[in-house]
């Protein structure tokens, strides 16, 4: 699509070799917010992801949640919040 799109204003680049290509993917959740905490389905699976453009931002606070939780089984209101768990459908809860 980019390659069509941007041979549209400049027809030389459709003969153009590609060498390789690359995505920077935003990853997020449905409701727009941060999936941090344990998952239902393994009991030993932490998860932190769908921080979309805050990843950066948010990468050492959710650092520390996490390990709080893990090392010293600390609880975090985030942890509720932000969990992977309310994302299940009401059937698989």
């Amino acid at each position: 699509e980019v390659l069509r799109s941007t041979s549209e204003i400049s027809p030389a680049i459709a003969s153009l070799k590609i060498e390789d290509s690359w995505s920077g993917l935003r990853p997020f959740a449905p409701d727009g917010f941060p999936v941090i905490g344990r998952t239902k389905e393994a009991d030993n699976l932490y998860v932190a992801t769908a921080h979309y453009r805050n990843g950066i931002l948010l990468a050492p606070v959710t650092a520390k949640i996490i390990v709080d939780k893990i090392i010293a089984n600390a609880d975090s209101k985030y942890l509720e919040i932000y969990s992977p768990n309310r994302l299940l459908s009401a059937s698989a809860q």
